[in-house]
């Protein structure tokens, strides 16, 4: 399976209400794993209407997209580094590689203003594969070269739309690994 990076699209007071009671996480993930929840606490009653959250799934291709973003395997500095960095922690409830991070809407649209610069051919400017091989960036597939560009590039569009679409609606971001 490997490790994935999933984004939720969240309003403002579902951020908050998170932050303010972190086992909440588990009403925006939808977890029914029990061992995933084991000691980490229920779901406690976010009401979230189904066309509430809208969800992005990176894939495995978050950590090629965070290093085109960044340069950098796990820093990152400024609202490009929203993969792996930045935000607020949501508690220390582990939703698969630790806590799930929060980000309010103003933090959005510094993303979203930061990625509408950058297209695929900036990324395919900053794409080194020996780099990212010798900074281990997951998933490993960096030799094979253009495919593995596109694979991100693929997924940074979706994204940068996502990030785009839930600024417009002056939504928040919720960022879990799992």
């Amino acid at each position: 399976m490997g490790m994935r990076l999933q984004l939720y699209s969240l309003s403002n007071d579902h951020v908050a209400a998170l932050l303010a009671d972190p086992p909440l996480v588990w009403d925006v993930l939808g977890a029914d794993d029990p061992e995933l929840r084991e000691g980490q606490g229920q779901p406690g009653g976010l009401d979230l209407a189904p066309d509430e959250v809208e969800t992005e799934d990176l894939d495995k291709a978050w950590h090629g997209i965070h290093y085109l973003l960044t340069g950098s395997a796990w820093e990152g500095e400024g609202p490009l580094g929203f993969i792996c960095q930045g935000g607020r922690a949501v508690g220390d409830i582990d939703t698969g590689y630790g806590p799930a991070r929060a980000l309010d809407a103003a933090e959005v649209k510094a993303i979203a203003a930061a990625l509408a610069g950058i297209d695929a051919a900036r990324l395919a400017e900053r794409f080194d594969p020996a780099a990212m091989e010798a900074q281990d960036i997951y998933p490993n597939i960096w030799d094979e070269g253009d495919e593995a560009l596109a694979y991100c590039q693929q997924f940074y569009a979706s994204t940068q739309a996502f990030i785009a679409r839930t600024a417009q609606r002056g939504y928040g971001l919720l960022v879990c690994m799992s």
